[in-house]
């Protein structure tokens, strides 16, 4: 399956929500991951309080909190879960290969193929544009490009790419043509998902 790529950038606003985690244990629908579950409150622009806030138990009687997982529909225990005014900054599409999805909420809400500019990553992980870019991969994992590959054979070397990319956003290549380490082939294994970024598109 080829999940075609597109580019997104901030909207200068941000998106809250409600949000309800349970790290106690793994959720069945998504390896690695906790049960998450989340409900859109309104848009605040930029500029205002974006802190992300938890909560006290005397607020859970707040009728619009999520009740159960957005994955598995597990229902979350009202003590052992935890609750925050969740912000994330919105963002929108700009640039996208032909056959790519526009629906979009926020980076962190990303549906698969959406790239942007993860800034707060540093100069260690940007990339020779000054970006540090990050794909949504179809599993719901992120993947930063300009990143690390948990088996680098150069960890004290910040000046080789793990994955080198070519081309400009959403129209990328990655592969190992260039100043590199000896880890794999260009393709990222992340959790369920395997695959290559390849002409703008996720390839599995």
């Amino acid at each position: 399956m080829n999940v075609p790529c597109f580019w997104i950038e901030p909207t200068g606003q941000y998106v809250q929500f409600l949000r309800v985690f349970s790290t106690e244990h793994d959720c069945p629908a998504a390896a690695g991951a906790y049960c998450d579950a989340r409900v859109f409150v309104g848009i605040v622009p930029e500029g205002g309080d974006h802190v992300t806030r938890m909560h006290d138990v005397a607020e859970y009687r707040d009728p619009r909190w999520p009740k159960a997982c957005d994955r598995c529909g597990r229902a979350f225990h009202v003590k052992r879960s935890q609750r925050q005014l969740f912000h994330q900054r919105e963002m929108r599409v700009v640039r996208a290969m032909p056959g790519a999805a526009r629906a979009h909420q926020g980076e962190g809400a990303a549906i698969a193929g959406a790239m942007w500019d993860a800034s707060w990553y540093g100069q260690n992980y940007q990339g020779p544009d000054g970006l540090h870019l990050m794909v949504m991969l179809p599993n719901g994992n992120e993947w930063l490009i300009d990143g690390r590959a948990n088996n680098c054979t150069m960890r004290d070397d910040h000046e080789h790419r793990c994955w080198v990319r070519h081309g400009e956003p959403p129209n990328v290549t990655v592969d190992k043509r260039g100043k590199t380490c000896a880890a794999g082939a260009g393709s990222i294994q992340s959790g369920s998902y395997h695959g290559f970024l390849r002409a703008g598109a996720l390839v599995e």
